[in-house]
């Protein structure tokens, strides 16, 4: 496996732990009334959403860059 590759899988990954994470405190907020969960699903949403724009960017990059 190239190191592209492995970048790629690995922020797809990330990306996948992310939501998941995000979606677990929502939940854990919604059965619990818990602020500090909320905090913590809004937080994982959101880098989520970074990880999606960086993993773009990179891919863009990459074949920009003809690797």
């Amino acid at each position: 496996m190239s190191l592209k590759a492995f970048h790629i899988v690995f922020i797809a990954v990330c990306i996948l732990l992310a939501m998941f994470v995000g979606g677990w405190g929502v939940r854990q907020y919604m059965a619990g009334n818990n602020h500090g969960s909320l905090a913590l699903g809004v937080f994982f949403f959101a880098f989520g959403f970074v990880l999606l724009g960086y993993g773009l960017k990179f891919i863009r990059k990459v074949e920009e860059l003809g690797l």
